[in-house]
């Protein structure tokens, strides 16, 4: 009798680790997985939409930084954007014209336009001054494999 429970135990503890314990691994909707940067910006800004409803988002300069974690939710075939800016929540879509999104009001940080635009891959700053001097910011942002994301 206790070997039987033994091996119901067992194969309890298999189909947890098997379910993943629960963890949500809900894909993003086809077309939104993935990292994106903002567009035309010195500062590297990069956000990574990813499978459980998590986002990322940073902000790396040469001397300054930010991140920030929230989550998406799909509405209407759009995604709406929380925890990335107070209480608020903002809106992305598929970008016509380009492989991006596009923002209706600031994902996190705002310029002052009313939408933002966020083509598909990572960047990241280059910090150097070609004349020699000091770094005081970054001279441009680059595409790269790994951005820096919290």
């Amino acid at each position: 009798m206790s070997r039987m429970r033994g091996i119901r135990g067992l194969w309890a503890a298999l189909l947890l680790v098997g379910a993943g314990c629960g963890e949500d691994a809900t894909p993003p909707p086809q077309g939104y997985a993935g990292v994106f940067h903002w567009e035309g910006k010195v500062d590297a800004y990069n956000l990574s939409i990813e499978p459980g409803h998590v986002v990322r988002w940073s902000m790396r300069g040469c001397d300054t930084f930010d991140d920030a974690r929230g989550r998406w939710e799909e509405r209407d075939g759009k995604l709406v954007l929380s925890g990335l800016l107070g209480d608020s929540t903002t809106t992305v879509e598929l970008a016509t014209g380009y492989d991006g999104l596009l923002s209706t009001g600031a994902v996190r940080s705002s310029d002052g336009s009313p939408t933002q635009r966020w083509p598909r891959g990572g960047v990241c700053a280059v910090c150097q001054n070609p004349d020699g001097g000091p770094v005081l910011g970054p001279v441009e942002v680059r595409p790269c494999d790994n951005p820096s994301l919290p």
